[in-house]
């Protein structure tokens, strides 16, 4: 649904004030009737469906749930049902202010939901979490007795009125079976909406979250520090119901809001199912529980029964005849699967009895009802038999054999999506015709941890994998960053240029790492000096070993490396403009008179290290820089993109060849100038130094970047 503003609609007898929420392809409306009464109207708006026949559906389902809105104390009562051109809405009972309860604040006002009581609260108690899921388990059952769903439960959709929880946003509400794809992500089960179990399934995730206090996603994660949890045990009883509750196989999960219900019984310590009870009493119980600050059950424990009455005790009869014991009834019942070769499970009630291969032959069997499920491959399938007394019961169970559906979302969304190294789309994404059986995928978005998520694919049903990404302690796009050696980087074009020079001990950690020799200059230098007598393969060397080093960490991911700049990218960084020609070689001194410092010659003080009069003989006349050799790194004013000495210093080394190619014999590009240079040409900024790659030189380092593998 867009967010764009809405046009306050006309709706009769009301004073349509403001928007106090967007829901399901509706938005939430603030009114005052004539009376003065508070209301919330959702308006339901045409234009937000793809036909007609969606549109209707949704009017169907309010239609459907309005006559029964006020018949349980767990639904939002709906006053009217109106329609106009264009949309339809509905009009409801207002929600207690997030704040203030029912003292409601026109311009301060905020609808009090079970999302506002996270956000407030964080984890909530179990006590709380048990009463919570008991009320609205009595208030699904009687919503699904109705041959309805509700197909969107989470916790801002359920609301409070006068402190008693309630389903909201009916909107989603449609007639069982109508399998369309709507609802949120996270609380919709692999299957997709549209049935009693799925809505089971949606409440156990918003009941996972008031639990453990964890977003639904990380499910089935404990709490944390759960030993520190006063009702430790309640928590782990709730945990085995929200297990059942929100299994990825529908035959798995409860059957019913009924099962789940009476499982939350049970964990508080009823021993049977409460009976209806007076509306005086609901009453009763409501006002006690605003005024206690709790939530409550809309069916509590049963009344205590009245004591009974002393009587007389009467005479004796005589005993009466022993009725005859009635004759057990039996019959046979003859499995087998299509296709043929399952394993199939007989069960009753919640109680197996037999199990095999098919075909299973069982004989003197109890009649009536039996389950019978069962697993081909990655197919499964569920169905009931009937055995009938003194007959032969031939049953086939039928197993699904198509493809099947895999829908992966991620938060954030945008996520590139591989398998096997072949990229699929981006999230969210879905497609039809996957291969039943396992599947694993790589989810890859810039300044994220790489993320896999794998599941099963069954036939002819759907896959919903969700992954949360975390943020990567890489760069961030448009960024500085520093890595584990200290190095910084800063964007230039498609990459990321390092700011100096790689350092002695940037080099010197590698080496150590690698059990690697290094040789040092005859001059001294210092840790923050660079690094000298590396060739072009020890250079590369450098670049591989930190890329699987931080790869390893976490701190990059498996689609960024570290690398020398191409000659292009050098160029680039140093601001020569654009080079015509695809080759060091035909770019090579295409631009003269034009130095990494301007257009001035000699160079300014400060531009860079190169031959001064430190030297005592071939050096740049007037020139002083202050150092006879190296100098530590960031000594000199840096280009306007904040990199330095890509003049003087040393030669760096480049990626490619001067031809170009992937000839390994090809000669090496240097480019940027060293603390020896005095020549007016070579210190121009296009100029290449084309020696051997095998070459080291008291003059020769080299600068990495970082780049990803897509670039």
């Amino acid at each position: 649904m867009s967010d764009a503003p809405a046009q306050v609609p006309r709706i009769p007898d009301h004073e349509v004030l403001r928007i106090i929420g967007r829901g399901s392809y509706g938005v939430i409306w603030l009114a005052r009737t004539l009376t003065g009464q508070l209301r919330a109207v959702k308006v339901i708006d045409r234009a937000n469906f793809e036909n007609e026949r969606s549109f209707q559906r949704e009017f169907d389902g309010m239609s459907s749930f309005e006559p029964i809105s006020r018949q349980h104390p767990g639904f939002v009562h709906i006053l009217h049902v109106g329609r106009s051109e264009g949309f339809f809405y509905y009009i409801m009972e207002l929600a207690d202010d997030v704040a203030q309860g029912g003292n409601i604040d026109l311009d301060a006002y905020q609808p009090r939901t079970l999302k506002s009581e996270l956000d407030g609260r964080g984890r909530l108690p179990p006590h709380e979490c048990i009463e919570l899921g008991i009320s609205l388990t009595d208030t699904l059952e009687t919503l699904h007795g109705h041959g309805l769903i509700h197909r969107d439960i989470k916790p801002a959709n359920l609301i409070f009125v006068g402190g008693v929880p309630k389903l909201a946003d009916i909107g989603l509400v449609a007639a069982s079976g109508q399998y369309s794809f709507v609802g949120t992500e996270g609380y919709v089960p692999p299957e997709g909406p549209g049935t009693a179990q799925a809505d089971v399934f949606s409440l156990g995730k918003v009941l996972y979250e008031i639990t453990m206090g964890k977003d639904r996603l990380d499910f089935p994660e404990m709490a944390t520090r759960l030993d520190e949890i006063a009702e430790k045990d309640h928590v782990l009883g709730l945990n085995d119901v929200l297990l059942q509750a929100c299994a990825a196989k529908a035959s798995k999960r409860y059957a019913s809001a009924r099962e789940m219900h009476e499982a939350l019984l049970r964990l508080r310590g009823d021993r049977k199912r409460p009976r209806s009870i007076l509306p005086a009493f609901i009453a009763l119980a409501v006002a006690a529980a605003v005024t206690a600050g709790i939530w409550f059950s809309v069916r509590p424990a049963h009344v205590p029964a009245p004591v009974p009455i002393a009587r007389a005790t009467p005479s004796p009869t005589p005993a009466a005849s022993p009725t005859p014991a009635p004759v057990p009834v039996h019959g046979s019942l003859t499995i087998t699967t299509e296709p043929p070769g399952g394993k199939v499970v007989v069960s009753r009630g919640t109680e197996k009895l037999h199990e095999g291969s098919s075909p299973l032959q069982i004989d003197d069997l109890p009649a009536g009802d039996y389950t019978v499920s069962g697993e081909l491959g990655f197919a499964s399938a569920s169905n009931t038999a009937t055995v009938r007394n003194g007959q032969p019961t031939a049953f086939t169970l039928r197993f699904p054999t198509g493809n099947g559906t895999v829908k992966i979302s991620s938060a954030p969304g945008g996520a590139t999506v591989y398998e096997n190294d072949v990229e699929l789309g981006r999230t969210p994404m879905s497609w039809e015709e996957v291969t039943p059986g396992p599947h694993r995928y790589k989810l890859h978005l810039q300044g994220y941890k790489d993320t896999t998520v794998e599941g099963v694919v069954h036939p002819e049903e759907q896959a919903v994998l969700l992954a949360r990404l975390e943020h990567n302690l890489g760069p961030e796009p448009g960024k500085p960053w520093t890595n584990s050696l200290g190095m910084t980087f800063v964007p230039v074009g498609n990459v990321r240029f390092c700011i100096w020079e790689t350092r002695v001990k940037d080099y010197a950690a590698f080496c150590t790492a690698s059990a690697r020799a290094s040789t040092t200059p005859d001059f001294p230098q210092g840790d923050d000096h660079p690094v000298v007598l590396v060739n072009w393969h020890d250079a590369m060397d450098f670049c591989t070993w930190l890329t699987e080093k931080e790869r390893r960490e976490g701190l990059i991911s498996d689609r960024q490396e570290y690398r020398l700049p191409s000659d292009h990218e050098w160029s680039e960084a140093v601001g020569v403009g654009a080079e015509t020609g695809n080759t060091p070689e035909t770019r090579d001194g295409l631009f003269h008179k034009i130095y990494p410092w301007g257009k001035d010659w000699p160079p300014p003080k400060g531009a860079g290290n190169y031959a001064d009069q430190s030297l005592k003989k071939n050096f740049i006349s007037g020139y002083t820089d202050g150092f006879p050799q190296t100098s530590p790194v960031g000594s000199f004013t840096p280009t306007a993109g904040g990199i330095y000495d890509l003049g003087g210093n040393v030669w760096e080394w480049c990626l490619e060849g001067y031809k170009g190619g992937s000839d390994p014999h090809d000669w090496g590009v240097l480019r940027g100038g060293s603390y020896a240079n005095r020549v007016r040409t070579e210190m121009e900024s296009s100029y290449r130094n084309v020696v051997s790659r095998d070459d080291r030189d008291v003059i020769y380092g080299f600068r990495v970047v970082l780049a990803d593998d897509t670039e």
